[in-house]
């Protein structure tokens, strides 16, 4: 199992790996990317790729490597604030029952405009 703090590399080294099959794999990276072909061996067992490198990745790949790579942290970050979204909306719908419930209809309520 990967470590936490080499879950990055785990999930870049399996989408270039989806790329670069073979034994001739490392080369191409390495042609594709402007790198020593040590680098981009390196690269696909694991090792995170200095910035030029990486930019290079990137400029390569576009989204499809940047959604490998983080869109599971994108994912959770999302979810949770989806999570706090309706979390205080249904303390806000809760605390208007509540005004209404303790002073009628005669509060005058301010509705969000546009939701």
């Amino acid at each position: 199992m990967v470590h936490e703090d080499q879950t990055l590399q785990g999930r870049l080294q399996l989408f270039l790996r989806g790329r670069y099959r073979g034994g001739g794999g490392a080369k191409q990276l390495a042609r594709d990317i402007d790198a020593d072909p040590r680098t981009a061996k390196n690269i696909l067992a694991g090792y995170w790729p200095g910035a030029r490198h990486w930019r290079a990745i990137v400029r390569l790949f576009g989204r499809d490597v940047l959604e490998a790579v983080f869109e599971p942290e994108i994912a959770d970050v999302l979810a949770r604030q989806r999570a706090e979204i309706a979390r205080l909306e249904k303390e806000l719908a809760n605390r208007r029952a509540h005004l209404r419930a303790v002073a009628g209809s005669a509060v005058d309520l301010v509705e969000a405009a546009d939701r």
